[in-house]
């Protein structure tokens, strides 16, 4: 009770000064807030080493860039430097006016196939995702984040080691797949080698030591499900989560935790079941789709989906990332009841979207249009300034571990190409640059390219047994076509021999080789259970 008392008047004691400090930097040439907040963050962060604003900064400014005006500033403002004075002994104390504690640990949460369209806090009021809308209330909502790749193992490959999936190296092509090499430095032994207690809860082979996806983490309790209709559910991977901390919390960690429910097949528990599936789907699990040999026939166009398949799975689906919300909720809940929620620095996002239907074809992996590239990014850091904020700059899932390795305080490794999303969440501003995305598992190989508004996908169809083939070219204007549905690659030659040679320049780097796993022939069947394999 004193601690939030004390905290409480340094919070008043804050906005007294920090109200009357704009005023005098506008006197002395800050145009505005933000430019005045930028020139306060930089005293703090000369001293301090981190980016947050606290009251003290404010006379450290003063002292530091009002050295002339300080007398007259002094006598205008006698009566508010007395009541600051007054609250500050009062903070003193009750808290020894020491400021709340930087973040020390990391919750790092991925909700596999998950499209950014999903969450209300994205498109707008949804009852779907109440847990995870509340969440963003109090965070950093980049609602124009992108997966580097389709489908899970290169996508979250990017997210550990802030690379591209040709830099890292893991990835392949359907049954041909290739593990993230061991020179690869990944953020759980970046964490680790900084002092952090590091584990993950994971729910697919493909985050197995096998795929060397394991590195760095000190605990590793991954489900490898003998088939999409035995996953195991994220009430269990929250208990195994919210158990973990229980025994390991009290010292700074990082945590990574893998909800895999809305994946194939879709078979969402009550309510949530009901709540969103079709009329005949809400007591059944008759008509479920999706295990692997209803999907090879798919791939291969023995079968078709009607309108009326894509409707019943969109729900079955939508009821499943309800309930990844709702046990997103309870992990939140979780962390302010064992006490770590006021020093962990909380993330949420997914590894890639779910087609239906928008470009003719179902599930993932295959394409590279934004229905499986756009993702959520949520992002909650103890003593955010600003509190929530909304960022619509474009930016990339190889961004998440360098902003979280800021956030705590840990130094960036050169290896991380990823740009650190922290300034946006202190308001200010990011810079702009291209965002490459690759590495489909199935169907003609493609890579795609962003910058701004502007998106081209480029598909290689092989045309002879040497393997060349021939390019096809698509070109979409994303602000009058979000939905990628006009190419207009033959009336834009300009722009679009301007973002191949951006492109052939990001795809001339040296490539990673990535390690070919030594898979058993019981490991093989399940992935092929999955649709992984033929």
């Amino acid at each position: 009770m004193k601690n939030q008392s004390g905290f409480a008047l340094v919070n008043i004691a804050y906005h007294v000064v920090y109200v009357h400090a704009v005023a005098i930097g506008r006197s002395l040439g800050f145009p505005d807030r933000s430019t005045f907040n930028k020139k306060i963050r930089e005293v703090g962060c000369l001293e301090r080493g981190d980016c947050a604003i606290r009251f003290w900064d404010v006379p450290r400014f003063v002292r530091q860039h009002v050295q002339g005006p300080l007398k007259s500033i002094q006598e205008t403002n006698r009566v508010t430097k007395t009541v600051v004075l007054i609250l500050c002994l009062i903070a003193g104390l009750l808290t020894s006016c020491s400021p709340a504690p930087r973040p020390d640990s990391i919750v790092l949460v991925i909700i596999d196939t998950c499209r950014a369209d999903r969450l209300g806090a994205v498109r707008g009021p949804n009852a779907m995702t109440p847990s995870l809308d509340a969440f963003a209330d109090q965070a950093a909502n980049f609602t124009r984040t992108y997966s580097h790749s389709p489908w899970t193992l290169p996508s979250i490959a990017s997210i550990f080691t802030s690379q591209i999936p040709m830099h890292h190296g893991a990835g392949g092509r359907l049954g041909d797949f290739r593990s993230l090499p061991e020179e690869a430095v990944t953020l759980a032994e970046v964490c680790r080698d900084a002092g952090l207690a590091t584990a993950a809860v994971t729910n697919v082979q493909f985050l197995s030591p096998k795929f060397g996806m394991t590195q760095g983490f000190d605990h590793v309790d991954v489900h490898v499900p003998e088939s999409n209709l035995h996953m195991r559910r994220a009430t269990e991977t929250t208990d195994l989560a919210l158990s973990w901390l229980e025994q390991n919390g009290n010292h700074p960690f990082l945590l990574v935790v893998h909800f895999f429910d809305p994946h194939l097949v879709y078979d969402p528990p009550q309510p949530y079941r009901g709540r969103f599936a079709a009329a005949g789907n809400n007591e059944t699990k008759e008509n479920l789709f999706g295990m692997f040999g209803q999907i090879q026939k798919l791939r291969d166009g023995e079968i078709e989906l009607t309108s009326g398949d894509y409707v019943r799975l969109g729900g079955l689906y939508d009821g499943e990332v309800s309930y990844s919300d709702a046990e997103f909720g309870r992990l939140v809940r979780g962390l302010e009841d064992l006490g770590v929620a006021s020093r962990a620095v909380v993330a949420v996002m997914s590894d890639h979207g779910e087609e239906f239907n928008e470009h003719g074809s179902f599930e993932h992996g295959h394409t590279l249009y934004d229905e499986l590239l756009h993702v959520p990014l949520l992002v909650r850091s103890p003593g955010m300034v600003h509190g929530a904020v909304r960022i619509s700059n474009p930016v990339a899932l190889m961004d998440v571990a360098p902003t979280l390795c800021e956030l705590i305080d840990i130094s960036i490794p050169s290896s991380f190409a990823g740009q650190s999303l922290v300034a946006a969440l202190e308001g200010g501003a990011l810079p702009a640059r291209p965002i490459l995305s690759q590495g489909n598992m199935w169907g003609p190989e493609q890579v795609a390219l962003r910058t701004g508004d502007w998106k081209i996908i480029v598909e290689t169809v092989a045309t002879d047994l040497e393997g060349e083939g021939e390019k096809r070219f698509q070109l979409f204007d994303l602000h009058g076509d979000p939905g990628e549905q006009k190419n207009i690659a033959e009336d834009n030659p300009g722009q679009l021999e301007a973002m191949l040679e951006q492109l052939d320049e990001l795809l001339s780097g040296q490539k990673a080789e990535g390690q070919e796993p030594a898979l058993s022939e019981e490991e093989r069947r399940k992935l092929r259970s999955l649709g992984y394999v033929r």
